[in-house]
């Protein structure tokens, strides 16, 4: 399984945009439900958390793409539950990206960017 996990890592490293790419249109979608945009933030959080989308393994360019669909996020609202859901999924979202996929130089930065908002 070992094995496995890391032709997985070599390949997503490769072009992680490519595998990206349907979950964050999903994301971005003004045409999509809440539940359904969360589950789309849900899969993108795990990429990230096992560490199958880094900047160490050449994917920065992806970082950036989660980083922008999470703040461009568009959801078609069911009731205040799923809204909710979606919120704090894409607060997650950006928790997980600035603690596990950046430098402590641009932490510092995102969170100057962030309190200067």
């Amino acid at each position: 399984m070992d094995s496995s996990v890391k032709s997985v890592n070599v390949k997503i490293g490769a072009d992680a945009n490519y595998f990206l790419v349907p979950f964050l249109d999903v994301i971005r979608s003004e045409e999509i439900s809440g539940p359904i945009t969360a589950l789309a933030l849900t899969s993108v959080e795990k990429f990230i958390v096992y560490n199958i989308i880094n900047e160490a393994n050449g994917s920065s360019g992806a970082v950036e793409a989660i980083t922008d669909a999470a703040i461009h996020a568009h959801f078609v609202s069911t009731d205040s539950a799923s809204d909710e859901l979606v919120l704090m999924k894409i607060l997650n979202v950006s928790l997980v990206v600035m603690l596990r996929t950046l430098s402590h130089r641009k932490k510092i930065y995102c969170i100057a960017h962030i309190i200067c908002l």
